[in-house]
């Protein structure tokens, strides 16, 4: 977003300048006298060309607070355009209240297995990342005043983490009158948090010292990865980074990694890197 920083190879850029017609696009001057191939990028901007992963996030509405999502590229020659990649996956959660006289303070995120805050070196090959320093198993989520719940809507917030799989993590949700409610969520195998991806739970309902599973609302079965769309039996439509079927119930054939599937209803289908 306009107003930040990038790094490239530790040394901090200017001031980002977005360009109106292309808001995808934007442009970053580092001002120093040498700069050696391959240069490392990372946002936002850290001398050390780590990522900092906050202990500390606050609520922004619709979104997520701006700089706590960090990306990376590299280039190893000249006029090679900078590509930036996510390192970060993004849960939605949504809740209501009981009544409309619930309103939630903070929200406390420990992980079972690993560090989900903190710096982390970054393999700029592959977009692994390392812990390094000042790392927690604990993130909290602050909401400002407070986020007050209805019980006719539920009302949404957005929690950055690292890509990665930590196990099975607790989330306590803390209201300014000092209920707490419960819930945890898987991060291993399937539900690892994938970079760059939005994982959407049900919403709940507030109930004080309630425990309770948060569900994704998208099972493994409604997303799959593929890298070519020449089997499809029916059409569908590219929507960004998706394949998009043009009614849920089709009955489709894809080809995924040189293996028919057949039988399968898919939501959604992500495109691999070889599809334009």
């Amino acid at each position: 977003s306009e107003g930040d920083k990038i790094s490239v190879n530790g040394h901090f850029s200017k001031e980002v300048v977005i360009n109106p017609e292309n808001p995808s696009s934007a442009k970053f001057e580092v001002e120093t006298a040498v700069l050696d191939y391959p240069y490392q990028v990372v946002y936002p901007a850290s001398s050390k060309s780590m990522v900092e992963f906050k202990a500390v996030q606050n609520y922004v509405a619709n979104t997520f607070e701006s700089g706590v999502a960090p990306m990376y590229g590299s280039v190893s020659t000249k006029g090679e355009v900078v590509k930036l990649k996510h390192l970060s996956g993004i849960l939605k959660l949504s809740i209501k209240g009981a009544d409309d006289k619930t309103t939630i303070e903070r929200a406390i995120i420990k992980s079972e297995d690993g560090y989900i805050a903190g710096l982390f070196s970054v393999d700029f090959a592959t977009g692994a990342i390392t812990p390094a320093e000042s790392m927690s198993d604990t993130m909290e989520y602050l909401f400002g005043a407070g986020l007050e719940l209805s019980s006719a809507e539920p009302k949404s917030f957005f929690v950055v983490l690292p890509h990665g799989e930590f196990g099975l993590c607790s989330l306590e949700l803390h209201t300014t009158d000092n209920r707490v409610m419960y819930l945890r969520f898987k991060t291993s195998g399937g539900s690892a948090i994938k970079a760059g991806v939005v994982r959407e739970f049900g919403a709940i309902t507030f109930k004080n010292g309630a425990k309770s599973a948060l569900e994704p609302l998208e099972s493994e079965e409604d997303e799959f990865i593929i890298s070519d769309i020449s089997h499809l039996k029916k059409p569908a439509t590219i929507d960004g980074e998706y394949l998009v079927l043009n009614d849920v119930n089709e009955f489709m054939w894809v080809c995924y990694n040189g293996q028919t599937v057949g039988g399968v209803t898919y939501k959604k289908i992500r495109i691999g890197a070889d599809i334009e």
